[in-house]
């Protein structure tokens, strides 16, 4: 079986405002209207580079959480759980390894059907 690479290098390139002022659509590379591992790996690197606030490459704990919290409005408490769980390390920041772990865990769990793709119908309203 052959292992994708997911690369998050593209962090340096996005716009801080690419995720809020994107769909999810505009991920959609090849017009399937299905994210594969690379194209949802750029759908969430978006997200990423709207997190790391300092631009340092890296996600702390605060970063992921306000920037979460004012993005998306999730609880904070279930947030700081969830930094906790990818921060393999811990040592309170999130690497672009564990940042990468992460999103191919996230696609394999979304890919309910195991079509190596995730519809709009796979993915949560709130992701």
């Amino acid at each position: 079986m052959k292992k994708t690479k997911i690369s998050l290098a593209c962090l340096l390139v996005i716009p801080m405002s690419s995720f809020a002022d994107s769909s999810w659509k505009a991920f959609d590379k090849d017009k399937d209207n299905a994210l594969n591992l690379s194209e949802f790996a750029g759908y969430k690197a978006a997200l990423y580079a709207e997190l790391d606030m300092n631009e340092d490459g890296k996600w702390s704990r605060s970063e992921f959480v306000k920037g979460l919290r004012d993005i998306k409005g999730i609880d904070p408490h279930w947030l700081r759980e969830k930094f906790k769980r990818f921060d393999k390390d811990d040592n309170r920041s999130l690497s672009l390894e564990e940042a990468e772990n992460e999103i191919a865990k996230n696609f394999k769990w979304l890919d309910k059907d195991k079509s190596k793709t995730i519809t709009q119908k796979e993915m949560p309203k709130r992701f």
